[in-house]
């Protein structure tokens, strides 16, 4: 999700991807805080 120009919060919604490896957010507009919805992401390695 790197590099797309997305603006505004980091959606919740991410947190239904339990087997999710890896996160990268960077290059990006958003705002506010991480969702706790990401503590579902058992399998995340890298953000």
């Amino acid at each position: 999700m790197a590099q797309n120009n997305f603006n505004g919060p980091i959606p919740k919604e991410l947190g239904n991807l339990k087997k999710l490896y890896l996160l990268s957010l960077g290059n990006n507009n958003l705002s506010g805080t991480l969702p706790p919805e990401l503590g579902n992401l058992v399998e995340l390695g890298e953000l």
